[in-house]
């Protein structure tokens, strides 16, 4: 069964949004996919984390989720995991396998 998936933004006014998306086309996943790899790789990270902004910003159809409204509102203490939640979420892996691999 298919879930949404939602992020939450503080906006310019210091209140927190929720944006949902119930659908997102199944071609994301090859991006997803793309991403989890593109993160192991050699990279930069502000590279590899705009990518995963626009990422986001491309799944939600809501035009205020826009790279500036990512950037600036999400909170930098939970910032890569939020991002790569749904990075993980469309591509259809779990966060959990994924660590349990890395550290082998």
């Amino acid at each position: 069964m298919a879930t949404n998936l939602k992020i939450e933004l503080l906006n310019s006014k210091g209140k927190k949004e929720t944006f949902k998306e119930d659908f997102v086309p199944a071609i994301k996943v090859i991006k997803a996919l793309d991403l989890i790899e593109e993160s192991g790789g050699d990279k930069m990270l502000k590279e590899i984390d705009q990518n995963m902004v626009d990422f986001v910003v491309d799944i939600f159809s809501d035009e205020k989720v826009t790279s500036e409204a990512v950037w600036n509102g999400l909170n930098a203490l939970d910032f890569n995991e939020t991002l790569l939640d749904i990075v993980y979420k469309v591509a259809g892996v779990d966060p959990k396998k994924m660590q349990a691999m890395e550290t082998e």
